[in-house]
């Protein structure tokens, strides 16, 4: 079993953390219709941070792939700043 869990933990890779973690949290914040208390807020500002910065490192690398994750990361940061700014103001 730990033989098993140690393989799993290995093929795990940091590169996709954003996808299974920010995106569908902002997906939520976006579509739910929630009151825009200060604890969304924070939230929605800190998956927005959060995607920018991951995007920043991972555009760096030297490789293909993550630096197109990295440009993913940075249009899903951006579309999320642009729509929440549009649902604040309207």
């Amino acid at each position: 079993m730990f033989k098993r869990l140690k393989e799993l933990w290995y093929k795990l890779n940091p590169l996709y953390f954003p996808l299974f973690t920010a995106v569908p949290a902002g997906i939520w914040l976006i579509f739910s219709n929630p009151p825009w208390t200060s604890t969304y807020l924070s939230l929605y500002l800190l998956l927005i941070g959060f995607l920018t910065f991951s995007g920043a490192v991972e555009i760096s690398d030297e490789e293909l792939k993550p630096q197109l994750l990295g440009g993913l990361y940075m249009m899903l940061a951006l579309t999320m700043a642009v729509i929440g700014l549009i649902r604040w103001l309207f």
